[in-house]
Parts: structure tokens; sequence; C-alpha cells
């Protein structure tokens, strides 16, 4: 018994020793962990404001506060269970301002601190508008409203000069943000002005602009406050204010604007302004006057400015609308420039084909077709007004139940990289197949998708220029043959190298397309001192009348290529003209069709390029090129001169401007670029060549059979 009873005390014992023991573990402190949702610990916020939230967590009770504390007054912090929300305030100040953001959690020893950096953007520099930025009073005693507008939170107000204005009383209401102007009946006859100066801001970043008063005189006049509106393009309509001491007067309005007296009112009018089509700005003028034989006659005038219109444009982003035999309905995204657009079904598939509009969206529907044949419809999307208006088409075509077959598209453009491009097939036929030549199978690459009826298209990087191939796609057993035109394009940068199977032959000046087209002079220049422009064709001075003379030939200024295709009009056309005849032999020699000799003004736009700006726009001999003009051209010489080019002569004999010593004796005679710009001078035609140094276009006569100068012969490539 006693045994029995030492072991249960000693049993209890042990009991006890390890709830105690527990209880001491339980009181342990366990390590802080913090730790911030993501990895960004800098928070840029714009000068606006905002707030930008975090998630936390931590084994402990946590808490945020700005470092240094005084920033909590523009920073303010937003702490919860599991979150932390930063909110600066708006920055009023031009500077940038910074500070951070102290995260904590734990007690001494034990305690943890995280900082996060929190930067806003600068504010703008502080103003303050006023409407009406103009205040006029009749010469009665009146109160007026000028409404104003400002970031700051306070505003002051003085007379301009500090001096006294004792005919206006000034009251600020701040809540509403409007001063109050009061007038005292003006005895004079003649109209009286202040200036308020207003002021406010924040810290350095401050302001004070004016507010112009005037009061008429106690004459006869009529004045319309305001007495200029602008307006932008869309028009619309303003709120105008006649103020007059004459018993009666009349409102001359016409053409684009109205003004008509508001219904219940005596001296306040409605302006109405259409919408401008044009894309200047234009200008009218209202007259306001006493009515024909008053005395004394009184005038006045409101004068309306509109903004030019914006250019007219409109696209969508699919040509082609292709339908089943069973209909149904396909959207179509709209881009206009102007944000009022129309669209119209051709009259003929009105009954079949029907359209609604959407913001930027057109639904085209279609009803069953039960014709064997396809059938199409039109769609004309416009927009603009006037002269400036901009449409385009979507076709829409139905299959019919015959065997039929339509694309998408019948043009594809693929990138410079070559990446793929879908083109969707609508068929009725079980089987279809497509046909490319093998001759461009090296570059291009097409895919039938028969699972979800589409060709995959792409290509090989373009390595210069524009490229095509016709993929033939058809139904099998059929006559039904569909054409897809698949073009790629290198896209260049004005000043970026022309390089063809990786040789440079020429820099590229003027782009389209986004750099897919533009305009090419070539590194290289032939000069020979005894090529002649022209040979062989009479031209009798005497006899100007004689049939057999050959006159003019190649007029276009601006298109070269257009004078390249008149010479070729002449029998024997290389033999009479060996400049052109040149540049023509180059494009069998270098494998890369489409140099020709180029017109006056595209070798202009290509000097213009080069200088920022073109010397002689008439022709005539123009301005020395500055030193900045200079510095460019010897930097597009070097860039010539390294990829194996002939640099231009721009100053002539002048070897301090020469960069490739080899032949600098050449430089006197070839300071000047043949051109295939022809024109009449008295009875003989005559060519211009381009004088590099200041763009005057130095003419060259046509005497009898042959005309010869010296000049280099610079070749120009249109891609």
């Amino acid at each position: 018994m006693k045994t029995k009873y030492l072991f249960f005390s000693v049993l209890f014992v042990f009991i006890v020793w390890g709830i105690v023991a527990c209880k001491d573990d339980d009181g342990l402190d366990m390590p802080v962990e913090l730790t911030i949702g993501g990895n960004q610990t800098t928070f840029e916020f714009p000068a606006m404001g905002g707030e930008q939230k975090l998630a936390m967590k931590s084994n402990y009770p946590w808490g945020a506060e700005m470092s240094p504390l005084e920033d909590s007054v523009w920073c303010k912090l937003k702490v919860s269970e599991k979150e932390l929300v930063i909110s600066p305030l708006q920055n009023l100040d031009t500077l940038v301002r910074s500070s951070r953001v102290k995260i904590f959690s734990g007690e001494g020893e034990n305690m943890k601190t995280l900082y996060l950096d929190v930067v806003q953007k600068a504010g703008d520099k502080m103003s303050i508008m006023f409407s009406p930025e103009k205040v006029v009073f009749s010469p009665k005693e009146e109160t007026r409203e000028v409404m104003y507008m400002t970031f700051s939170p306070e505003i002051e107000y003085k007379w301009r000069g500090d001096t006294l204005v004792d005919w206006i009383t000034v009251q600020l209401d701040a809540e509403n943000s409007k001063l109050l102007l009061t007038s005292e009946f003006n005895e004079l006859l003649t109209a009286r002005r202040a200036t308020l100066e207003v002021s406010g801001g924040v810290g350095g970043n401050r302001f004070t602009d004016t507010l112009a008063i005037e009061q008429m005189g106690n004459e006869p006049m009529i004045v319309a406050n305001p007495d200029t509106v602008r307006i932008d393009a869309a028009g619309g309509s303003v709120d105008i204010e006649v103020l007059s001491t004459v018993e009666k007067y009349n409102v001359e309005a016409s053409g684009w604007v109205k003004m008509e007296l508001k219904e219940g009112e005596t001296d306040k009018y409605l302006l109405s302004v259409e919408a401008n089509p044009t894309l200047n700005e234009r200008s009218i003028g209202i007259l306001l006057s006493t009515p024909y034989g008053a005395t004394p006659f009184v005038n006045g005038r409101l004068t309306v400015i509109q903004e030019g219109s914006v250019l007219a444009k409109i696209s969508t982003d699919q040509e082609k609308v292709n339908f089943k035999t069973e209909g149904g309905e396909i959207t179509v995204k709209v881009n206009s420039s102007w944000e009022n657009w129309k669209a119209e079904v051709n009259e003929e598939a009105q009954e079949w084909c029907s359209i609604s509009t959407e913001g930027d969206v057109l639904k085209v529907n279609a009803t069953v077709s039960e014709l064997e044949t396809d059938r199409t419809a039109t769609i004309t999307l416009s927009t603009g007004a006037a002269s400036n208006t901009a449409s385009c088409e979507v076709v829409v075509t139905q299959l019919g139940t015959k065997p039929s077959l339509v694309l998408s598209t019948d043009r594809v453009t693929l990138n410079e990289a070559g990446d793929e491009v879908i083109v969707k097939v609508s068929t009725n036929a079980k089987l279809w197949g497509m046909t490319l030549p093998e001759s461009e199978d090296k570059w291009c690459t097409v895919i039938q998708d028969d699972i979800n009826n589409q060709i995959k298209i792409s290509a090989t990087p373009a390595e210069a220029g524009s490229r095509s191939v016709e993929l033939i796609v058809e139904i099998p057993q059929t006559d039904v043959k569909v054409k897809l035109t698949i073009i790629q394009s290198k896209y260049y940068k004005v000043g970026d190298l022309y390089v063809v199977n990786g040789e440079p032959l020429g820099l590229v000046y003027e782009i389209s397309d986004g750099g897919a087209h533009g305009k090419v002079v070539a590194l290289k220049a032939h000069r020979d001192l005894n090529l002649l422009y022209r040979t062989g064709l009479p031209y009798d001075e005497i006899h100007p009348e004689d049939p057999n003379n050959v006159g003019v030939i190649a007029r276009s200024e601006t298109d070269g290529q257009e004078n390249m295709k008149a010479y070729k009009q002449i029998p024997d056309w290389k033999t009479h003209y060996p400049v052109a005849a040149y540049v023509s032999d180059l494009n069998d020699e270098n494998g890369n069709p489409g140099w020709y000799l180029p017109a006056i003004k595209e070798v202009q736009a290509m000097v213009g390029w080069i200088d920022g700006e073109v010397l002689s726009p008439d022709g005539e001999a123009g301005q020395e090129p500055s030193e900045a003009m200079k510095e460019k051209r010897k930097a597009i010489n070097q860039l010539i001169v390294d990829n194996g080019g002939n640099e231009f002569y721009f100053y002539g004999y002048d070897v301090s401007f020469i960069i490739d010593q080899t032949n600098a004796w050449e430089a006197d005679y070839f300071n000047r670029i043949y051109t295939s710009t022809e024109t009449d001078y008295q009875v003989h035609p005559m060519v211009f060549k381009f004088y590099l140094r200041n763009g005057w276009w130095e003419t060259m006569h046509v005497y009898g059979d042959l005309a010869g100068s010296y000049g280099e012969v610079r070749p120009f490539l249109a891609f």
C-alpha cells in the first residue's frame, strides 16, 4: 500500500513539473517575421497623388510611419492587419519630393524594421484661369461674376501699381471659386479701365496674373462681351453679351456663324458656329451697328476665330467580310479621325445585307442565300465635311450553293522579319488547295490549315526594298481560282544605309508608309568629263518650227522615273541620252532594278535632308550654308566614304572640305549633279543641274545636236 502511494506521489510531481515546463516554453520569444508582398522597394507617384497598396505579413503586430515623421504632412499611411496603403497628397511645388516609409514589428531586441522609398513627381507651374478673361461693364451700376480655376489653396488680389480704383468693389467668394465685381455708375463720356492683379501659390511655386476690367463711357456705343471668341473645329455655341448705350442696334451675322437673341433677354445672345470642314484656321466678323440713318452712327464688332479641322481619315480592320450561305453577323472595327462617320450599303444589296453602327463598331448582317452563285455588297464608310472628307470600302461576299471560295483579303503585307500572318478561307467545298511559284518558295512559306480553313504565311527576313509573289488558291476539279498577293518590305528610317545582298548601295533620304517605301541616293557617282547629257538629236534654233527638231522630252521637276519613261520614247534612246543610259544600265549590272536619273526637286529634297532645310527653294542662288550645315555635310560625306562611296563635292576645289584626297582634282568639275528635268529656254531646250554648294539650279543649254558640260551622275532609286 505504501509502495502504491509512493508511486502516485512521484507521478504527480512529474506531471506538475511537466505542466510548469510547458508553460515556461509558451512564454519564450519567437523571432519576428516581417515581409512585404513582391520585390518593389521604391514607389513612384504622379504630382496629382494617388495610392498604392502593399500586402504585409508578420507574426507580431506591426506598424508604419514616415521617416522623418514630419513628412506625414504630405504622405499618408493606412495600416490594416494585412495591408499598407501609401497615399501622398497632391504635390503643389515644382520640385520632386521624396521620403521613406518605416515599417516595424516586435519590440526591444526582438524587433524588425524595413524601409521603403517614396518619390513623387514635381507639380506643374501654378497658374490661374479666369472666365471671362476680360470684364466689361456698361455705364450703369451692376455686378458681374468672374469664375476662376487654380490649384492654389488661397489667392490674394490688388490693383496693379497699387493705384486707387474707387469705382469697382471686389469680393472674393473662395468657396465657389469666383470674384464678385460691382461697378458704380460712370458719368463720364469716356471709358475707364483697371487691372486687377491676382496672386497665389505654395512655397516657391507662385503665380501672378491679371484680369482686365473696363467700363463703358456714358456715350453712344455698342460693345460685344467678349469681343473675340476662339472655338475649336467642331463648332458649337457660346453665350455673348452686348453692352449698348443706344436704343436700337442690328446684328449682322452670316456664313458659318449665327447670333440670335436668347429667349426672354434683351442683351444676351447665343452665338452658333458650324463645324469647320477645312484644315485651315478661319475667322469672321459680326457687325453690331445702329440702323441705317440713325444719328449718331455707332458700331461694334465681334470676331470669331475657329481652329482648322483634323484631316479626315477612315479605315477598317477588315477590307473584306465573307459569309457562308447561311448568313449571320460579323463585326468590323472602324478607325476614324472624326468622331462622326457613316456607313451605307449599295442599294442593290440592301435587301439581303444590312448594317448598324455603335461607337467605333460596324455590324454587318447577311440573310440566308438560296442562290447558286456568290453575291456581293459594298459598304461605303465616310467621314469629314466639305473638301475635307475621307472614305473607305468594305466588300461583303456571301457564298452561293455552287462550289465557291473567297479569302479574307486578296493582299498580305509581311513585316521585315517575315512574321506569320493568317488569311481566312471561306468555302463551301470539302477540299481546296494552293500553289506557290517554285522560284519564290525560297523566301516565302505558306501552310494550308484544312481544319481551321486558313492559310499561314511567313517569310525569311527582308534585306532590302520590297518583294512580292502571287499565291493561287483553288478548288480542285473546278474553275474556281483566287489570287492572293504576298508582299514583304524592309522598313527603313531616313539616314539608313540601303543594303542589297550585304552590299551598301545608297542612303535613304525619304520614306513613306512607315518606311516600307522611300527614296535612295546612290553612294557611288559616275564622273566622266566626256559624258554628254544629250547627243545626236537635231534642234535648229533658226528654224524652231522644223518638224525634225527634238525639243524638251523630260519635263517633270518632281519625278525622275517619269522622265526616264520619256527618254525611252525616243528611238535608240540610249545612244542619244548617255547620262540616262548609264543610270539605266545600273539596273542590269547589280540586279536591283529601280535606279533612275533624278528630277531637279528630288535632288533638292535630298540635299535639303542633309542640310536640314532647302537653301534655295526657287532654284536661284541661295544663301551660304551655316556652320551647322557644314558639319552635317561633313558627317554624311564621311558615312559615304566609309561605305565605299564617292563623297559630295559641296565646295568645289577646296581641299579643306574633301575627305578622300585621292581624286581631289575632280571636285571643281563635279560639284554639281545632273538631273533629268528639262525646260524651254527661248527657242531651245535646256537641262538643269543642281549646284551642291547653295542649291542653285544651274542650266545647261542644248545647242545644235548635243549638250554636254561638267557634272556628276548620281543615280536615285525608289523602293
